[in-house]
């Protein structure tokens, strides 16, 4: 049996475990509803949220926001750089674009698209058990307690697990060692905690709101890995072809930006250097006549 044809074990391994979990955790929030609330008293004090504006937080987030742009950026890029020039690459162009309808469809357009602007389930900052005005509503029914960018499912939770579960589907066949496997789980889960948090602790969302995020952010990342073949591909996609395509997109766009540097110098600096001396030519070529005028005028006596 060819690799093409065997069953992809990772992929129903995955799906399976993915939707025991979702249906598991689904099924806890509805017996025990007041879990979200006792996840979202713990960072309450009685009269608000205290680290709604912690500086620890608030530069957390941050960090978490510009990896995650930074890696969206990587991607575009190197999906454009495979389109620009096809040949001399060692990972498969796939695997890019893999990436790029992970971002776009997990964090763009489930998490925020579809639940956050139609679920309707308000912030725990702004429900009446902790001092708003709006009603708790429970994981997957839709509320009227928020009109748009809602709580459920937290949007960065969605994009901190996109990332996370990518990566993981796409350099897991290259970590062979069961050590480097048990580390690339720890790092994804220490990872997915800290985005957690970092919502959770300023009131911003629920603890369901995250969980249900990095489910369905998996499930995401699973049926894509399934749609773009990424298991008939994991002699190619490993880390070290990655970095070395990494190091040939780093010098073609090195060595773009020093062409068009060239060719702004070239209209910016040289052109009007070019210009300024034409002009004074010119001056100085209609001066000419005027000097070889006067040079032949007679000169006259002071006594004329």
């Amino acid at each position: 049996m060819t690799r093409e044809s065997a069953p992809d074990l990772l992929f129903w391994r995955l799906a399976t475990l993915l939707s025991t979990l979702g249906f598991g955790a689904l099924a806890l929030f509805v017996a025990v509803p007041e879990l979200d609330l006792w996840a979202a008293g713990v960072f309450h004090d009685g009269a608000g949220f205290p680290l709604r504006s912690d500086p620890a937080v608030a530069a957390l987030r941050s960090v978490y926001k510009l990896v995650f742009v930074a890696f969206c950026v990587f991607v575009a890029l190197m999906a454009l750089l495979r389109l620009l020039a096809p040949h001399g690459w060692r990972t498969p162009a796939r695997l890019w674009l893999f990436f790029c309808a992970l971002l776009a469809t997990g964090p763009g357009l489930i998490a925020n698209a579809l639940f956050k602007e139609h679920w309707g389930r308000a912030r725990p900052d702004a429900v009446t058990v902790f001092g708003g005005a709006n009603p708790m509503t429970p994981p997957f029914a839709i509320g009227e307690g928020c009109a748009t960018n809602c709580s459920f499912v937290s949007g960065e939770g969605a994009a901190a697990a996109a990332l996370a579960f990518g990566l993981l589907a796409a350099l897991w066949p290259a970590l062979t060692a069961g050590r480097a496997r048990a580390v690339a789980v720890g790092a994804a889960a220490l990872w997915l905690l800290g985005a957690a948090l970092i919502r959770m602790a300023p009131g911003k969302h629920f603890l369901s709101d995250t969980i249900f995020a990095f489910i369905l952010m998996g499930l995401t990342t699973v049926g894509l890995y399934r749609a773009f073949g990424l298991g008939r591909l994991r002699d190619a996609a490993t880390a070290r072809a990655a970095a070395q395509d990494s190091a040939r997109a780093g010098s073609l766009l090195f060595d773009a930006a020093r062409l068009a540097w060239s060719r702004i110098e070239r209209l910016t600096v040289r052109a009007p250097v070019r210009d300024f001396a034409s002009t004074v030519g010119a001056r100085l070529g209609a001066a000419r006549p005027f000097r070889e005028t006067a040079s032949g005028m007679p000169r006259r006596s002071l006594g004329d």
